[in-house]
């Protein structure tokens, strides 16, 4: 075989990595012939460069792991900043590091949590091995002394099956439809299949299901009660301002205006019986559970952040509460709604420093673009060099490693948050943290009108044609 039919072949090959992952939609921001030729260059001098290292310098001065990885990161970043510059130049010139560890961090993130080549479970599966009724123990301690387990359910000879699935079935419906209505509830639906339920990244953070949803007893009310109320409080809000996330034909009812009064008025209701107390004792419980697990610690504590955005939050509440004035009070609020998507404290504060709300608006959703960008194009070319064994059989222990080193950078250590609060009245941090909240609610919903009235305008314009 020649070596263009070589470079063909690879190249046909590389357009088809993204069936390696959960979900390869989310790969066809670039799905042309030139950006798949250019990664393909991109992985030919990340190969030649290794081997020229490896080749012409002596064996303890041979690249680790770690800086493979960093090399294919920054190769995969360059790229991205190429594609874009005059968008993407701000975070080239902003303290790279920063930039780049969040990229690497975020990257080795969904690789973990979307790549096909680390098994997931059914909810069969996982309700199985993890409900508290304990199917898959034939013996309990119950009053300290082991019995049988009435519940126990024995394997089938295919490892993939049980002796009897009816007792399955209900628990695992139940936590089908739960999950699907978390996601599909949010402002960008989440895709979710049977066969791959769940990630082996997502095990350990689902173990609060049972806790908060499942559980039935009186302890850790106010836990299983704060659960349901954040989980709820967006819900209304988000089936009005997203009608486009089910239909791809953007379509509004007549009474969209009052639909989206009533909407906010249901989460102002609901927002008035959360208590910023109880919110942060609810994450601190969140925190305490993560860090039992510590393979997937990192990862998790992401999500803590990306969902709740506790440190943020208490890092804020401390800023409103010194206000001199109601100015300076409304700037924050402002900044807060800018922002709200932004889950990484360092790139939080760069972008809340620029101090224009329109700037900071326009480079925080650059900064998401580019993020995703760079983490997809880097995840294309990573699993090239997985299936090349170049991190070896355990790849995924070292990408594990690496998330949790960075942790502390990208994130924060460990910390009480409602510790973290500076000393003011219940009132002054309720009201701070209602504020926080509710801040970015309305942006959204100014938007939301926004787009409405640009909509009606185009609809009586073709009418009129």
């Amino acid at each position: 075989m020649n070596e263009d039919s070589k470079n063909i072949q690879f190249i046909t090959r590389l357009k088809n990595t993204p069936k390696n992952f959960h979900d390869p939609t989310k790969f066809l921001t670039y799905n042309d012939d030139i950006f798949y030729i250019r990664v393909y260059e991109i992985i030919l001098a990340i190969k030649d460069e290794f081997l020229k290292l490896k080749n012409g310098a002596p064996y303890e001065l041979e690249l680790t792991s770690d800086e493979k990885l960093r090399s294919i990161l920054r190769k995969s970043y360059d790229f991205i900043v190429s594609t874009n510059y005059n968008a993407y130049d701000f975070f080239d010139k902003y303290d790279c590091n920063d930039v780049s560890n969040v990229c690497l961090f975020f990257g080795l993130s969904a690789f973990i949590q979307e790549t096909n080549r680390i098994p997931a479970s059914s909810s069969n599966e996982y309700i199985y091995a993890n409900s508290p009724k304990q199917f898959n123990k034939e013996g309990i301690i119950k009053n300290g002394y082991n019995v049988h387990n009435p519940n126990y359910i024995r394997r089938a000879p295919n490892k993939y099956a049980f002796e009897k699935t009816e007792p399955l079935i209900k628990p695992s419906a139940n936590m089908r439809q739960y999950k699907s209505r978390l996601f599909a509830n949010r402002a960008a639906p989440i895709l979710g299949t049977e066969w791959r339920f769940m990630s082996k990244a997502s095990e350990y953070e689902w173990l609060q299901y049972f806790e908060h949803i499942e559980n039935k007893s009186n302890e850790g009310i106010a836990f299983r009660d704060t659960f349901k109320r954040i989980g709820n409080l967006y819900n209304d809000l988000y089936k009005v301002l997203f009608p486009a996330n089910k239909n791809d034909n953007l379509e509004y009812s007549n009474n969209y205006l009052e639909q989206l009064q009533r909407a906010y008025e249901k989460f102002n209701n609901k927002l008035k019986k959360l208590d910023f107390w109880n919110y942060f004792l609810l994450c601190e419980h969140s925190l305490e559970h993560i860090k039992k697990d510590t393979a997937y610690y990192g990862i998790n504590l992401y999500r803590l952040e990306k969902e709740l955005k506790p440190y943020i939050i208490a890092q804020e509440m401390n800023r409103l509460i010194q206000c001199k004035d109601e100015k300076e009070y409304n700037f924050l609020l402002g900044i807060s709604a800018c922002l709200k998507d932004i889950p990484y404290p360092k790139i939080y504060d760069m972008l809340a420093d620029i101090g224009d709300y329109e700037k900071m608006l326009y480079y925080g959703q650059n900064f998401l673009t580019f993020l995703g960008n760079v983490s997809r194009t880097f995840m294309l070319i990573l699993d090239q060099f997985v299936e090349e064994k170049l991190f070896g059989e355990e790849f995924a222990q070292f990408f594990l490693k690496t998330i949790n080193n960075l942790a502390p950078d990208v994130l924060y250590e460990p910390i009480e948050y409602s510790h973290k609060l500076k000393k003011a009245s219940h009132e002054m941090h309720q009201v701070a943290f209602s504020c926080l909240l509710t801040a970015p609610v309305k942006q959204q919903i100014m938007l939301g009108i926004e787009e409405y009235v640009r909509w009606k305008k185009a609809k009586e314009a073709n009418s009129h044609e």
